[in-house]
């Protein structure tokens, strides 16, 4: 596929991040792309997903827990929604721990680096390893950053050169000192008492005498020298090197401003004694030599911000380093951190008709699937189609009737099932109309449930018709490696899965059921909401088959061990699956079991201690 000025501008905004770089920078692609050159891009990655992922970014690491769930919204697709119904349900969990990385995994070692130069955000010292329960990390020197590098120039690029800048500018420890003592100066001033009162009429005034007097609050004792110098002390002990956090550095908020701007001066100068100005000078002074091959001269306005503009000349030559990259990456950088990642997409109904839901959910399940792996990412697509349930009786039995032949598991290859939407609604009127036939029906759900040779001749004719007719979708939507995994795939796990949540406690007794009442979760009269698990008859729920899908794909020795698992369904769904997320932290299901190992984290092989992530991609409203 050519490369588009669209599908470029894109990427190139996600990782700039955002601002009047990202648009300026669109106007160069426009004259590499349109005539399509040398850019020729993989099926990685279409211009449609490109675009569709814009705002598709993953959470820091720094902001949730691996395995504690959190929705996230996937807004740039249709509008429309589809049903949640359980006749025609579209899969999709909602839950999420993020990485560092962007879902595109071109920030894993931060997209930071931009416009061609590769920036480490590890620590540049063993020393700022220590500011890491600051959430914050410091970059290393950008200085020696190579201005032909191949990656794309960004924000983090930009940052990594200011945190350079400050630890090389200003003492950490002094500036510490002096933000302990501006503290500690800001509580020796008090209010000015109100004196009105007694200059309208002092004690004789009545309007005085009738307003209570304030209580003047106990005022300590003053500080000592020495007392002050030990908190000064303290605090220059326990300082850390200055880090991204401490930088300030924002997309401009308006184009005349530049492309970012750069606030550090603004609350650095009164902790080192030095006005704004007179601090983002020196500021600039160490930013001139490490950005100027790619920047235009840094501008202090104001009080003293400090605007960053990217030089024309560098963004041309950007994009047509982009349009000429022979790996056909658009100079995008592989991920720091490989992960192994599923994608539940699509998941039709066996018998029935893909509806809008299940094509956007396939588009869009796709299209993360091919980011992801642009990126470096081991990505497993995983078709959990509806094959099993109640409705497979009533369907065995009318095939019974109509197609016997589809009994025989030597014959029932040959039988051609013509319209399977129709073969449905046939077998509905007669299951809602016949006494007799629904009798068999729910007879023959318990044939099939316990392995009848028949029964289970009949489920694989329709699902094999079913998936002649899927292919013809996916074929035409370019959907290719879609594995299936059905329902029914997960049946020998459920019984395990109820008695593992019985046996911890979670699972109760709930007229006739057995139910997952979980923190927070209420009916609209304030009843606990339960997460039924399985029915008064046995049967089991979507809950007990996603609970037993998550433990395969994330725990058991014999499952996928997968790093990440995203769940693309509709908005709908967001409850479900936050409640079965839920309940799989709780139960553990998130946890390693004892004979398995984790996979793989970072380059270093390194076990990936934060967990397993389960997401939920929700579109519609």
């Amino acid at each position: 596929m050519r490369i588009t000025s669209r599908a470029v501008s894109v990427v190139v905004a996600t990782m700039l991040g955002g601002g009047a770089a990202s648009s300026r920078f669109g106007g160069f692609v426009g004259a590499f792309s349109a005539g399509g050159g040398r850019g020729v891009v993989r099926r990685h990655v279409a211009s449609s997903s490109a675009a569709s992922l814009a705002a598709f970014r993953s959470p820091s690491s720094s902001s949730s827990s691996s395995s504690s769930p959190s929705s996230f919204s996937f807004g740039c697709v249709a509008r429309t929604r589809h049903s949640a119904s359980r006749a025609f349900r579209c899969r999709g969990p909602a839950s999420s721990s993020y990485s560092s990385s962007s879902i595109g995994g071109w920030a894993a070692t931060p997209p930071s680096s931009s416009l061609f130069a590769s920036v480490s955000t590890e620590a540049s010292s063993s020393s700022s390893s220590s500011s890491s329960a600051e959430e914050d990390s410091t970059p290393s020197s950008s200085s020696d950053l190579p201005p032909s590098s191949s990656s794309l120039l960004g924000i983090d690029w930009v940052r990594s050169a200011v945190v350079s800048v400050l630890n090389d500018a200003f003492d950490p420890a002094e500036v510490a000192r002096g933000a302990a003592m501006t503290k500690l100066d800001k509580g020796k001033k008090k209010k000015k008492k109100n004196k009105k009162n007694n200059k309208k009429g002092g004690d004789n005034d009545p309007a005085a005498a009738a307003t209570p007097a304030e209580e003047t609050p106990e005022v300590p004792p003053p500080m000592s020298e020495e007392e002050r110098r030990a908190i000064g002390d303290a605090a220059a002990a326990s300082a850390n090197p200055f880090g991204t956090m401490d930088t300030m550095v924002t997309p401009a908020t308006r184009s005349d401003f530049g492309d970012y701007q750069c606030n550090a001066a603004m609350g650095l100068a009164k902790n080192v004694g030095m006005n704004p100005r007179e601090c983002a000078s020196r500021i600039v002074d160490g930013l001139r030599p490490i950005v100027g091959y790619a920047m235009e001269e840094p501008e202090i306005a104001g009080p003293g911000f400090i605007n960053l503009r990217f030089k024309e000349s560098y963004l041309a030559e950007a994009a047509r380093r982009m349009a000429e990259d022979a790996d056909g990456r658009l100079a995008v950088p592989m991920s720091g951190q490989k992960k192994k990642v599923i994608i539940d997409f699509s998941s039709p109904n066996i018998a029935k008709e893909m509806h809008v839901g299940h094509l956007r959910s396939t588009i869009i399940g796709d299209t993360l699937s091919n980011v992801l792996e642009f990126a470096g990412h081991d990505v497993v697509r995983l078709n959990h189609v509806g094959d099993w349930g109640t409705q497979f009786g009533m369907l065995v039995e009318h095939l019974r009737d109509e197609y016997p032949a589809a009994l025989n598991e030597e014959t029932s290859t040959d039988v051609d099932l013509g319209d399977l939407v129709q073969l449905y609604k046939a077998a509905k009127k007669r299951f809602d109309a016949d006494e007799e036939f629904k009798v068999r029906a729910r007879e023959g759900v318990v044939r099939l449930q316990g392995g009848d040779g028949e029964a289970i001749a009949a489920w694989k004719s329709l699902c094999a018709a079913s998936r002649v007719e899927y292919q013809k979708i996916y074929d035409a939507l370019n959907i290719e490696g879609l594995e299936e995994r059905g329902e029914s795939f997960y049946n020998p796990f459920l019984n395990g899965v109820v008695e593992d949540l019985e046996g911890q406690g979670l699972a109760v007794e709930s007229e006739g059921a057995t139910a997952v009442f979980l923190d927070g979760y209420a009916n609209r009269d304030g009843t606990p909401l339960p997460m039924l698990v399985r029915k008064s008859d046995g049967g089991f729920n979507y809950a007990t088959t996603d609970l037993a899908a998550i433990r395969h794909r994330v725990q058991l020795p014999d499952g996928e061990n997968a790093d990440r698992v995203l769940y693309v369904t509709d908005a709908g769904q967001s409850q479900h699956f936050e409640m079965v997320f839920a309940a799989a932290e709780l139960a553990g299901f998130l946890l390693p079991s004892s004979s398995s190992s984790s996979s793989g984290g970072g380059d270093d092989g390194e076990d990936n201690k934060a967990g397993p992530s389960l997401e939920h991609v929700p579109f519609g409203l």
